[in-house]
């Protein structure tokens, strides 16, 4: 089953100077049973515009697609700025202790850890389809502090949905939905073949 969430996450994106959403092209032994590791990234890109997305649709496609992959998004923006005084620290740290092999991909380590967004956004992890449930899921987080329009978006996924939604105290959702994972930095599905 593809699922391709190109459209909607396009609209959702906004675009600041010096800041880009994190896409990682990960394979995963999952689907790929004869992987030797847990999972691979086979490609990292730092969206900058819509326009810059939109160039890499098709190779992020045919990447997913001739590796039995899935394209990641991270829908909180990083900072070029804030994830390049990071990994002059983690370099520096890197050569201290000697593990110059860590080197090589400092950048996109940091990228993958560095949220530098105001508007945060943290996805319900919902494996299912029942659009009932999903339906009664937003509406209950309405009722959940702070006040205001928490979802942001619904993306599909293999097995049900992810909720993009504003933070909220999450305690009450635990007690109601237990099953329901909190992913508070997160990436969501832009692309699974």
């Amino acid at each position: 089953m593809t699922v391709n969430n190109f459209e909607q996450i396009k609209d959702f994106l906004t675009f600041e100077e010096n800041t880009f959403y994190f896409l990682q092209i990960i394979k995963r032994r999952k689907e790929n049973p004869d992987m030797a590791t847990g999972q691979r990234v086979l490609k990292s890109y730092y969206i900058n515009s819509t326009a810059y997305l939109d160039s890499k649709k098709e190779d992020i496609i045919k990447l997913c697609e001739d590796n039995n992959a899935r394209a990641y998004i991270n829908l909180n923006k990083r900072s070029y700025e804030k994830v390049a005084i990071q990994m002059i620290k983690y370099l520096a740290d890197a050569v201290y202790n000697k593990q110059h092999e860590n080197c090589k991909n400092a950048f996109e380590k940091i990228a993958g850890r560095n949220n530098a967004d105001a508007d945060k956004k943290w996805i319900l992890d919902v494996d299912t389809k029942d659009q009932k449930l999903i339906t009664e899921i937003t509406a209950f987080l309405q009722t959940q502090r702070p006040e205001g329009d928490k979802v942001h978006i619904i993306l599909e996924t293999k097995a049900g949905f992810h909720i993009i939604c504003s933070p909220f105290d999450p305690r009450g959702m635990r007690i109601q939905y237990n099953e329901i994972e909190i992913k508070k930095d997160n990436p969501t599905i832009l692309y699974i073949a």
